[in-house]
């Protein structure tokens, strides 16, 4: 027989008043049907629990321990309520947040008005490939993926997309193709690229824009997933990389430039997904108007491109 945590309150109820006939008052019971209650308890452990005959109350040491171990839990089922409020309220708790490469444009500012209004919840943020990102949204990893919106239609997931970016080419200022000019594919494919791990759809784009001059995709010479090394490396070497026009201030800081392209590479939808509900929590619910608010507010970036 198995005991539920409404007879550990019966129970303390009993110890609390010191009586079967003012407890069961209070739960508003029958006294024999509270008295059963605590005897089922006693038949579970096989243990006397309160000295019966006696003239005053007094409890067993089983009784004494088990008045104290159902305080505690008590306590825990306390801590339940209190913690499920909170969350429902979005006061409290976790946001997982993966983020595609190309939302470290906006992300950071979007995150800092959701820090403003709700600075009791956690925000983990993953960078990783839209790929990756929309298998963890499936498996329940994540919360929301901020990322390019070029998944095909999964029924159990939506999205929204927000802003279309162009996607341009980056090198270090001091590149022997900094001071060229107008650069035709030709030129850019001599060069080693750094791309980000796992992208194959900017893989693909890439390769299809090389494609259209009969020429391979170029050699990949490093992969990240941090856009920061990204731009360290391609300080440091030959690499050329393609990024979203969103990072160009962070690469120009980071003694990047933009080289100038004959024709142009090509754009992506920028937008969230999460997976389909009929109740969001407070706290995804807020980080998306935010999120919605932020990017609406921004101009599509178009790079400067001299078409063929």
């Amino acid at each position: 027989m198995q005991i539920d945590f409404r007879q550990l309150r019966q129970f303390l109820a009993v110890v609390e008043l010191k009586s079967f006939t003012a407890a069961a008052e209070k739960l508003h019971m029958t006294q024999p049907a509270l008295t059963r209650s605590v005897q089922q308890i006693e038949e579970r452990f096989g243990v006397k629990l309160i000295e019966r005959g006696s003239k005053n109350f007094e409890l067993t040491p089983f009784g004494h321990m088990l008045a104290e171990r159902a305080r505690l839990i008590e306590q825990e089922f306390a801590h339940i309520d209190s913690e499920m409020a909170a969350l429902k309220s979005g006061e409290t708790g976790t946001l997982r947040v993966g983020a595609g490469v190309s939302a470290i444009g906006y992300l950071p500012n979007a995150l800092s008005v959701f820090r403003e209004q709700r600075p009791n919840v956690c925000v983990r943020v993953t960078v990783d490939s839209m790929d990756s990102n929309v298998a963890a949204l499936l498996r329940g990893d994540l919360d929301l993926i901020c990322t390019a919106i070029e998944f095909p239609r999964h029924p159990t997931l939506k999205s929204e997309r927000l802003l279309e970016v162009s996607n341009v080419v980056i090198a270090s200022t001091s590149h022997l193709l900094a001071d060229r000019g107008t650069l035709t594919p030709k030129d850019l494919h001599a060069y080693p690229w750094a791309t980000f791990s796992n992208d194959e759809l900017a893989r693909a784009r890439l390769g299809a824009y090389f494609a259209a001059s009969e020429l391979d995709l170029p050699r990949i010479g490093f992969e990240t997933n941090d856009l920061e090394i990204l731009f360290a490396m391609l300080a440091r070497s030959d690499y050329l990389a393609s990024v979203p026009a969103l990072v160009l201030d962070d690469a120009r800081a980071r003694g990047l430039t933009q080289l100038r392209i004959k024709g142009s590479f090509w754009s992506i939808g920028l937008g969230y997904a999460h997976v389909r509900t009929a109740h969001l929590t407070s706290a995804l619910s807020s980080f998306i108007a935010i999120l919605r608010a932020h990017i609406l507010t921004l101009k599509p970036v178009q790079p400067r491109v001299l078409d063929a």
